[in-house]
């Protein structure tokens, strides 16, 4: 899948509607306005790859659930994320390195103006 600022905004949106949360709600997490939040859905503004993780984590979702495009697998994925109990410090590590390696990518989105 390329990831285009487009199809974020989509999926951030989708994922917020589909656990019905309000924009304000959502911009609580993210210390910024609903409007601000309305920006990022549309497409407007950028979103960090800090906020990505804090919109997973706030409706429990893999991360990977902005990149993937197979329904299946976000679902596997969320499952396997809701059940979890923690993580493991190596289990981070992965989580971390996927997060550079994430920002890497955007970047390079942005480089050629795909993003």
């Amino acid at each position: 899948m390329s990831l285009t600022k487009e199809k974020l905004s989509e999926k951030i949106k989708e994922l917020r509607t589909s656990k019905g949360a309000s924009q304000e709600e959502l911009g609580k997490v993210l210390g910024k306005s609903h409007a601000a939040i309305s920006d990022i859905e549309r497409g407007i503004t950028d979103v960090s790859v800090q906020e990505l993780s804090l919109i997973a984590d706030f409706f429990h979702t893999p991360i990977s659930y902005f990149t993937e495009e197979s329904t299946v697998q976000n679902f596997v994925s969320f499952e396997q994320h809701r059940y979890s109990k923690g993580i493991s410090p190596q289990e981070k590590k992965l989580v971390d390195k996927s997060s550079r390696d994430f920002d890497k990518y955007l970047a390079e989105l942005r480089k050629k103006g795909e993003l």
